[in-house]
């Protein structure tokens, strides 16, 4: 029997130990890594232009002036670094001649919900606040990670605090994510708040959590396939109908037309290869690595390609993803209820956004803070793991392997087999501990 129920996931001890025991030593050293992490992103990221939270904040100025064609206005490629003339326009009338933003591609309601912020607040004070915002949800993230993991891993939250502090402050993957303001962090807040609820058995907050996450992302939806594997209709049939009913909303605020101009643009950017400077995913690699073979790679391929996405890589990708989901399920079916969720999230992490169209660089945020787990599983491979994987993703390398230029982006070629060489390690460990 192998679903996930009130009664299998329970406050019962046995069903559901809880998370290791705090110490006073514990929170001492979590709240002094804390406090290096708050410094440490003021310092680098306070008063800095996030490219990403601008295109947020000029959505709900466009939406406030009733200038609601200007929302979705972009680049002919939907994707890229050319500034429609109006949105030029609005951030010069801010005083800022040289900032950039990129486009806004998300549901209508996240505009509407910015109007309060961008009619009355600065866009540097805006991002400064948002910063504190993700800087306070980061370190809610670790603590959530570690809450998932604990009662496996048993490892103290003082240890998981000083290796996630690593990871915040050396990998580029959150540094991405802080420096472009992006909304990812919230998401990925979201999903892990909503799986520790879950695992509490508190399902149909569950749901209604990992429905908000989807209603700013999509790929949060994903994630629903664990309650679809656990059996549990009641946390699934929540996530359904708190999506529909938020989309309801979205649409009753919004009006129906930037919904329709939202949905095209979706569409035609899906329609679309878009390999980028800081986009690592399955299809850029493979797609590259052909070129390669077939003596078709442009020379230099720069900072971003768009190219129609060709159906054999369409369908290898998907295919690849699907069976990724059964390779998962199939591995960790059989696991303790504790160890099996922590499992399925950290395969989920790395496989979705691998798998992505997209895939940035920030999509594997919550990857990266369950990789202290790896440090926790007392192996020589998961410390090598841990560690390697750290040190190919600081800052630092990942700027340089951007900046080589050639015939391939060399951050793709590179970090592609990495994600998947962390998967595998995440899918046999399992495999192990249930046989």
């Amino acid at each position: 029997m192998t679903s996930l129920t009130e009664t299998d996931i329970g406050p019962s001890e046995a069903a559901n130990p809880a998370p290791g025991d705090i110490t006073r030593r514990d929170l001492i050293i979590a709240a002094l890594c804390g406090l290096v992490f708050v410094m440490f992103a003021v310092a680098e990221f306070w008063n800095y232009w996030g490219k990403d939270f601008s295109a947020y904040y000029y959505a709900g100025k466009f939406f406030h002036a009733g200038e609601l064609s200007e929302i979705y206005a972009g680049p002919p490629k939907i994707i890229g670094p050319e500034m429609p003339e109006s949105w030029r326009a609005a951030v010069r009338a801010d005083g800022f001649e040289s900032a950039q933003t990129f486009p806004f591609l998300y549901l209508p309601w996240m505009a509407w919900a910015m109007v309060p912020v961008a009619a009355n607040v600065a866009p540097l004070t805006a991002m400064n606040v948002a910063l504190i915002l993700n800087i306070g949800l980061s370190m809610l993230s670790v603590v959530l990670s570690w809450r998932l993991f604990a009662a496996t891993t048993r490892i103290s939250l003082g240890l998981w605090s000083c290796l996630s502090l690593g990871v915040l402050m050396l990998s580029a993957i959150p540094i991405v994510a802080l420096s472009l303001g992006q909304i990812q962090i919230l998401v990925v807040a979201l999903v892990l708040l909503a799986f520790e609820r879950y695992r509490a058995s508190m399902v149909v907050l569950a749901g209604v959590l990992l429905a908000a996450a989807t209603m700013i992302k999509i790929t949060p939806a994903a994630f629903a396939i664990i309650f679809l594997w656990d059996r549990n209709w009641r946390a699934l049939g929540t996530f359904v109908a708190a999506t529909l009913l938020f989309l309801a909303g979205s649409v009753l605020v919004a009006g129906w037309e930037l919904h329709r101009i939202q949905f095209e643009r979706m569409t035609q950017l899906g329609a679309q290869l878009n390999i980028t400077n800081v986009g690592v995913s399955l299809e850029a690699f493979l797609f590259q690595v052909v070129d390669v073979f077939r003596d078709t790679a442009l020379p230099d391929p720069g900072v971003e390609v768009s190219v129609p996405r060709p159906g054999w890589l369409d369908l290898t990708v998907k295919g690849v993803f699907v069976a990724g989901l059964g390779v998962i399920w199939a591995a960790t079916r059989r696991l303790p209820i504790d160890q099996r969720l922590p499992e399925q999230l950290f395969a989920l992490a790395i496989l979705l956004p691998l798998c992505a169209p997209l895939g940035w660089m920030h999509y594997y945020l919550l990857a990266a803070y369950f990789l202290p787990a790896l440090f926790a599983r007392r192996h020589a491979i998961n410390y090598s793991l841990y560690f390697g994987i750290l040190a190919m993703t600081t800052a630092w390398l990942a700027y340089w392997t951007i900046s080589i230029g050639g015939t391939l982006m060399t951050h793709v070629v590179v970090y592609v087999p990495v994600f998947a060489a962390l998967l595998v390690r995440v899918l046999t460990h399992g495999t192990a501990a249930r046989d």
